[in-house]
């Protein structure tokens, strides 16, 4: 990631594989877009307080361009830090337990599993399998009922209330995106997951498959 354009951006929220909780970080191999994100993450100064006393010569800052309350505080930045000599162990614990997802789930011909490009790593951030839509959230429901801690990753951007009003798009503008959006079901996935844990979700989610096909045959 980030190897492809001139800029990527990377979220540290809750549930990613390196986190502080919220916030993020933009790569760029663009010297000069570097400089303006650096002046824009933080109101547009063009001077932080580390730097208005270098060399014992007190700086003033000044505001060069509107910019945003962007920037990270050193609390996060050291949570940041301090796990990233353990992310590549993360990661494999996140590969193991999708391959144990897969091996439970494999035999189900009403779901599609997540597949790993080939010549690829995978950060198994998110275990999202998908399925019928006329189906989906009535799994949701039930999974959600029996303790399961699924989510929706994720909706389908241009149905959202705000691009509906503002651009004026409908359902049909973009099928493929569409019909991802409303099949997906991501299914608990973060390294310290328990075996038990991850074959009571696999049971109950054959247990509402099974009860959904008995009901619509």
């Amino acid at each position: 990631p980030g190897g492809m354009s001139e800029a990527a951006v990377f979220s540290f929220y809750a549930t990613k594989n390196l986190t502080c909780g919220e916030g993020g970080a933009i790569a760029t191999n663009d010297d000069e877009m570097a400089n303006r994100l650096e002046t824009l993450r933080l109101h547009g100064v063009d001077t932080y307080a580390k730097d208005q006393h270098r060399e014992n010569v007190y700086r003033h800052w000044d505001m060069t361009t509107l910019g945003y309350k962007c920037n990270m505080h050193d609390l996060s930045a050291g949570l940041l830090l301090s796990q990233l000599p353990g992310i590549e162990t993360r990661r494999r614990q996140r590969m193991e337990l999708a391959e144990r997802y897969d091996d439970l789930l494999s035999d189900l011909d009403s779901i599609t599993l997540p597949e790993t490009l080939p010549k690829s790593t995978h950060g198994h951030h998110l275990y999202t399998i998908r399925l019928n839509p006329k189906h989906r959230d009535h799994l949701l429901t039930e999974l959600s009922r029996k303790g399961v801690g699924v989510g929706v990753n994720f909706r389908t951007v241009h149905l959202m209330e705000y691009y509906r009003k503002r651009f004026g798009y409908q359902r049909g503008a973009f099928p493929k995106a569409e019909l991802i959006g409303d099949s997906t079901i991501s299914l608990p996935l973060y390294p310290s997951l328990q075996e038990n844990e991850q074959e009571y979700v696999a049971k109950t989610l054959r247990g509402v498959l099974a009860d959904v096909t008995t009901k619509t045959a």
